[in-house]
């Protein structure tokens, strides 16, 4: 493969902001470099250099501006971009996936990949193509799966890369533009001059299953089903892979939905009655629950506050990061400190068996995710204001903190719009000081959306039973927790899942 020239070099800066540490990989697509943030201490990204002709300026920040307002805890997070300049180079700033490609994996075990994780893999996917196919205002194509497109980080979590062949799906349009997809995994109809749509990616998901667990081989010069491949793949898995590499695409399955729901059973039957699953291999690190609000004063830091000290009284080990310009946390040390004015001096400090982390000149993010604590919350402020809004995609449980004030609700509907949660079982809304009236009416306004009502709770590091027996039903633990983060994960992820 034709690799294309790239231009950086350890040590340069990419818009008076991004340092670049090394090159991360290079292929036809470009290369792809390891960044450390000047602004953000300890934040590494990855810089993808393209080259491509400075006539399509204008078509590179269509697609940038696109990508960036894709949100899903199974994409990375697209935050900058640069677009070609006079010799054609564009760069594309993105999130850093510590992990490995899953054919860098299935090389690297001589193939030897297995079907429950295979079949894990595939259920986290599915949840992506619902995304992209389903919940944006414009369905997307992704048009291009395949093992080295795929991402795996150190949760056993999926991440798709590369949207370079992307396209919004246009009804009544009796072709794409272009036909493109890559030989083994791309569907019939991408090579046939014809409409591609969630039945294509599907398909390409049917492909890479079949290539994983067959040891390697392409369904469409094998054509054997994968059961008489693989013994250990039951019947019930190889009708699901056989359904979804049917040539004529009405005889697939008709969305990721539908798919998924099979998927679910194999699973469960794979897994000995474990119908959902958990973070495969258990959950590494803390448990990060990201508190956001819909706009300032709402009560995020309130919120924030609240739940790691609820916490701490279970004897947790908490650590409270203020990702927020906000300095809320330097007046929360003084006033605990009997002092008048914030402290500026210190970059942490502990209250009633909660660490404090504050912004001051940067946030070590990395540190404070990579500690020894089981759970981090991460007050993140306004949306729209925080540069940390990609950690509340990513974060185990995430918290959206509204107002029921009726000339308010609109920025919770508003929230929703522009970043659709991508799997609501994580997600809850919360609304502090809602009546039961208030209640009712952002129900009928968000009735997908779990809702919290929080009681009054003017002191929110001091106990109180009403908000305590509250949370303990939402997060699902009336009982002690069991020590461990990833025994406390798979409770939380099976209580949360639908029935």
């Amino acid at each position: 493969m034709k690799t294309e020239p790239c231009r950086l070099y350890a040590g340069d800066i990419l818009g008076s902001r991004y340092r670049i540490v090394s090159v991360a990989g290079r292929g036809g697509m470009g290369t792809v470099y390891l960044a450390e943030d000047l602004k953000l201490k300890g934040k590494r990204w990855a810089v993808k250099e393209t080259l491509r002709h400075a006539r399509d300026y204008q078509r590179f920040v269509d697609e940038a501006e696109m990508l960036i307002r894709l949100q899903h805890v199974h994409l990375p997070g697209i935050v900058d971009y640069f677009p070609p300049d006079d010799e054609g180079f564009s760069y594309l700033v993105m999130d850093y996936i510590e992990g490995e490609t899953l054919a860098g994996r299935f090389n690297r075990t001589g193939g030897q990949v297995g079907v429950a994780a295979a079949v894990n893999y595939a259920l986290q996917l599915c949840d992506l193509f619902h995304y992209l196919h389903d919940e944006l205002p414009v369905p997307m194509i992704y048009r291009d799966l395949k093992p080295s497109n795929i991402m795996i980080d150190g949760q056993e979590q999926v991440r798709l890369i590369d949207f370079g062949i992307a396209r919004h799906f246009k009804s009544g349009s009796p072709a794409d533009t272009v036909q493109v997809g890559t030989i083994g995994f791309a569907a019939p109809e991408q090579f046939q001059q014809l409409q591609t749509d969630r039945r294509t990616d599907l398909y390409s998901l049917g492909a890479v299953l079949y290539y994983l667990l067959s040891g390697g081989k392409y369904p469409y010069s094998s054509g054997v089903p994968l059961a008489r491949l693989n013994k250990e793949v039951p019947e019930g898995l190889s009708a699901v892979v056989g359904k979804l590499l049917e040539p004529d695409p009405d005889n697939r399955y008709p969305n990721a939905g539908k798919l998924r729901a099979d998927l679910v059973a194999v699973y469960a039957e794979l897994c000995g009655g474990e119908g959902q699953p958990a973070l495969s291999g258990g959950f590494l690190g803390p448990v990060v629950i990201a508190v956001c609000g819909t706009g300032r004063g709402v009560g995020c830091t309130h919120t924030a506050v609240l739940l790691a000290h609820f916490l701490a009284r279970k004897r947790r080990s908490v650590v409270l990061a203020e990702a927020n310009a906000s300095g809320h946390f330097g007046r929360i040390e003084a006033v605990y400190e009997g002092a008048d004015e914030p402290f500026r001096g210190s970059a942490a400090f502990d209250l009633r068996g909660v660490r404090y982390v504050k912004a001051g000149d940067g946030l070590d993010m990395i540190g404070t995710l990579s500690g020894s604590y089981e759970f981090v919350v991460l007050d993140l402020g306004s949306y729209e204001e925080t540069e940390w809004f990609g950690e509340f995609m990513r974060a185990a449980v995430q918290v959206v903190v509204g107002t029921g004030c009726e000339w308010k609700r609109r920025d919770i509907a508003k929230f929703f719009r522009s970043h659709p949660v991508p799997d609501p079982a994580k997600c809850s809304l919360f609304v502090p000081l809602a009546s039961a009236q208030m209640a009712r009416d952002i129900r009928r306004m968000m009735p997908d959306v779990r809702l919290v009502a929080l009681p009054a709770h003017s002191d929110p590091f001091c106990h109180q039973q009403e908000t305590s027996e509250l949370l303990d039903g939402w997060l699902g633990f009336p009982e002690p927790l069991n020590r461990g983060a990833g025994s406390f994960m798979r409770r939380w992820f099976r209580a949360q899942a639908p029935k």
